[in-house]
């Protein structure tokens, strides 16, 4: 958090004299066996990396070199101690993807019934204690809202899209029963969210596991 109120030094100057961006997705994958997955890629381009750390350096002459941006998004990914961290240099943008390296079950996540609260699900480095859905029967409810880090709605006077492309996924292993997702895939497993302010997670799912009868039906009546 430290490194990234960095950030908040180039407040609304970045925001609103250049075409700074930076992107950050958030998934939360569960397989069959009801594991559960957490990755977060952030990154940002070279743009909003420059004005970045002229500021930080308080000279906006500074030429700002590729191993001075790497020293400073390094920096922010230390944060998440217990996630593996990938570089990423891709079309303009660097940054890094964090994948959670400790395994958590998905019964692991869920709110106390009696609880009637939202969890707002942020960028955290300790996934422990997150209570993301409710069990009733067979069936998950997600019981979260996901909004944008408070450094971006903070100091961004305007619409938040245009500096900050936030989406929100969840991968499921199979159709959920329902979703206020914004953009589904074609198989209907993976919902996303786009996210540009406070926004409630709605999503009823089962975990199925493949049916072992009709799984050796198909066999067979390949060999067949």
């Amino acid at each position: 958090m430290k490194n990234l109120k960095k950030l908040l030094l180039c407040g609304l100057v970045i925001f609103t004299l250049t075409g700074c961006m930076a992107k950050q997705q958030e998934t939360v994958k569960i397989d069959k066996d009801k594991n559960v997955t957490f990755k977060i890629s952030i990154s940002m381009d070279d743009e909003m990396l420059n004005n970045i750390l002229k500021i930080v350096n308080a000279n906006p002459e500074t030429d700002i070199s590729d191993e001075s941006k790497w020293e400073y998004l390094t920096s922010v990914a230390d944060r998440y101690e217990n996630w593996n961290k990938e570089k990423i240099d891709k079309d303009g943008y660097k940054g890094y993807v964090l994948t959670y390296n400790t395994k958590v079950h998905l019964d692991d996540l869920l709110m106390a019934d009696e609880v009637n609260a939202r969890y707002v699900f942020l960028s955290n480095p300790d996934i422990s204690g997150s209570t993301l859905f409710k069990k009733d029967g067979d069936k998950y409810n997600s019981v979260m809202s996901v909004a944008p880090p408070d450094e971006y709605k903070s100091y961004i006077d305007g619409d938040i899209s245009k500096y900050l492309d936030m989406k929100f996924s969840i991968i499921l292993p199979n159709k959920p029963i329902s979703s206020n997702a914004d953009e589904v895939s074609k198989d209907g497993k993976t919902l996303t969210w786009k996210i540009t302010e406070n926004k409630n997670i709605d999503l009823s799912f089962k975990v199925e596991k493949a049916n072992i009868i009709v799984y050796i039906i198909t066999i067979l009546s390949f060999v067949a």
